[in-house]
């Protein structure tokens, strides 16, 4: 497990935030979601020097957008390390994280909803209504 100081963790939840909110990770885009969390500026030093550390540790994937910019995706050890750190907190604080559960509307090969199937009734033939 690689060690991690806060603000690399900070780092990795804010490209994490941008990949599922669909706003490519660029540099710039990091460093405002992480000012927007700190309330103050980040130096772009210290943000492309641990984005670069993140990127060494196998942890981010770094590529070249046009010539100029960086863009920044998360690895599957990133979002390991992340889950890790979350549900380590969440224990020590006491606090139970929901838990995903499986559709209620989950189908059966027929696609008919299996609580209607389960009640015994057959899909109905073509035409039909329930």
């Amino acid at each position: 497990m690689v060690d991690l100081h806060g603000f690399q963790r900070d780092v990795l939840f804010a490209v994490c935030a941008l990949e599922r909110d669909g706003d490519p990770p660029r540099g710039l885009r990091v460093k405002q979601r992480l000012e927007a969390t700190y309330y103050e500026e980040v130096h772009h030093g210290r943000l492309y020097q641990n984005l670069d550390t993140l990127a060494d540790h196998g942890l981010v994937s770094k590529g070249e957008k046009n010539g100029r910019t960086n863009e920044y995706t998360t690895t599957d050890a990133a979002r390991t390390v992340l889950d890790t750190h979350v549900r380590a907190r969440a224990e020590q604080a006491g606090v139970e994280l929901a838990t995903s559960e499986p559709d209620a509307f989950d189908s059966d090969e027929t696609g008919t909803p299996d609580s209607q199937t389960e009640l015994g009734d057959t899909p109905p033939t073509e035409g039909e209504a329930w």
